[in-house]
């Protein structure tokens, strides 16, 4: 099934760059790739700092 869409100038330059610059066979696969990297989780930084010792608040500075 051929579905048409419609795209302002300036997306479409857009489109043809990608598609030049990854290579694809077409616009189809250009925009399948674009959403498929936009579902992708995004990197945690959790754990980033594995090695850093825990806080600990020390006596001086809680309010009596």
């Amino acid at each position: 099934m051929v579905t048409t869409i419609s795209v302002t100038p300036q997306t479409l330059d857009i489109l043809r760059q990608v598609k030049e610059e990854k290579q694809a066979k077409n616009f189809d696969d250009v925009i399948r790739m674009l959403v498929q990297n936009m579902k992708k989780p995004v990197k945690s930084y959790r754990g980033f700092a594995k090695h850093t010792p825990a806080f600990v608040r020390e006596e001086l500075d809680r309010f009596a």
